[in-house]
Order: structure tokens, then sequence, then C-alpha cells
């Protein structure tokens, strides 16, 4: 119902945008879609974890919301974080009144440190994959 009401939304605030061409209103519109992708990716996690144990995991798949909640979390941050380090890293506005373009190797350095934490935070993860289970642990 909440992923309804949340796509009703979207329209009404794309809608008046539309009519009312307020940069603010497209800018709300974005967010909601956004919520709307994240609660689409959370239900879907929701409905996964309702599936009875099986023989790879034997206390069945309860996890996978505290999972996606964990992925959606990171994915939220490492965009705000790339999009508050583009701000930074562009100089002050010139006497033309344009800004600056960052330099491109600033950028590609961060998402390729983004890129290592990510395998870094996932190696304990991959490095288990295809061992058999040892018990409950």
């Amino acid at each position: 119902m909440t992923l309804g009401l949340y796509v009703v939304i979207f329209v009404m605030k794309l809608a008046v945008y539309v009519v009312s061409g307020v940069m603010a209103l497209l800018a709300e519109a974005l967010h909601t879609l956004s919520d709307i992708f994240i609660a689409g990716f959370l239900l879907i996690a929701a409905f996964y974890s309702r599936r009875a144990a099986d023989r790879v995991h034997m206390f069945g798949y309860g996890r996978a919301q505290n999972v996606a909640a964990l992925v959606a979390a990171t994915l939220f941050i490492s965009f705000t974080s790339f999009e508050l380090y583009r701000e930074a890293a562009a100089p002050a506005a010139s006497s033309t009144g344009r800004r600056l373009r960052p330099a491109a190797a600033g950028a590609s350095l961060f998402m390729l440190l983004l890129a290592l934490s990510f395998r870094l935070v996932a190696s304990p993860a991959l490095s288990r994959r295809g061992h058999a289970p040892r018990g409950a642990v």
C-alpha cells in the first residue's frame, strides 16, 4: 500500500512541476522516485526472506531483509559522498560566474578507492563462498 501511495505522490509532484515549472517540485519528484526504488527493493527482500529453510540456508532466509537494508544504506551513502566530493573538489565560481570542473583524476581516484573499500568489506563473505557449512555458526 505504501509503495502505491509513493507512486501516486510521485505522479502528483511531477504533474504540478509540469504545470508550474518550479524546479523544487522536480527535485521532490525525483526524491520520491528514489524512495519508490528503495521501497520496492526492500519489499522484494521481504518476500524473499519468507522462503523456507533449505539445505544451503538451514535457518531460512530471514536475514535477507538485513542484507537488503545494508545494501540500500551503502548505496545511499556512496552516492551522497560522491556528490559531496564533487562539490568540495569544484573551485569557487570564477569572476565570469562559471564554475570550474574538478579534475578527472580526482574523481577517478575516488571511484577506485570506493570500489576497493567495497571489495575489502565483502572479502570475508566472498572467501567463504563455495565452502561446505560447518554447523550452525
